[in-house]
């Protein structure tokens, strides 16, 4: 990528390494690790599903873990897309992740803060729960899918709203 932008020359291999690791120090989202904690104290299952890798995966959950008041911030379970050899939206990821969980598609609720990770997990009879960040959607606003989305996404918690821990309190924690 650096290449095709006449960038190839301005970074050593190192600093190309050190900046391609920058996402595994992410900071959460502030209500992300406590509301996170939350749920899985209301006995809830939690799991990432990413296209991430495990090793990405596994160091964004101890950011979480970290951020939480008792340490129970992350998730349960750390899904990957490369477990099921697909990236999401292909179904397969989505279908693997519940196998992988021991449960069928509508006993799962996909939380996602994109409507087309959403869409993908609602076609093959997953719940959804669209926790709105800013900056994040790539559907914009007024456009005909974002509109619809509002009628068949089962909880809808937007920007402003609390986030994760919106979703715990309206789980009933």
């Amino acid at each position: 990528m650096l290449s095709s932008h006449g960038l190839a020359e301005v970074f050593t291999p190192e600093e190309v390494e050190g900046l391609a690791r920058e996402w595994h120090f992410l900071q959460p989202w502030a209500d992300s690790a406590p509301g996170l904690e939350r749920i899985n104290k209301g006995g809830y299952v939690t799991a990432t599903l990413s296209n991430g890798n495990l090793e990405l995966l596994r160091d964004l959950d101890s950011g979480l873990r970290g951020s939480g008041s008792g340490g129970e911030g992350g998730f349960k379970h750390l899904l990957s897309a490369e477990m099921f050899r697909a990236y999401k939206p292909h179904p397969s990821v989505y279908l693997g992740a519940c196998e992988a969980l021991g449960l069928e598609p509508n006993e799962v609720a996909m939380v996602a803060a994109h409507l087309g990770d959403l869409a993908a997990a609602r076609a093959l009879g997953m719940r959804t729960v669209y926790v709105e960040r800013e900056g994040e959607e790539e559907w914009e606003v007024g456009e005909e899918r974002y509109e619809e989305a509002r009628g068949w996404v089962d909880l809808w918690v937007a920007v402003g709203e609390g986030g994760f821990e919106e979703v715990a309190r309206r789980l009933g924690d």
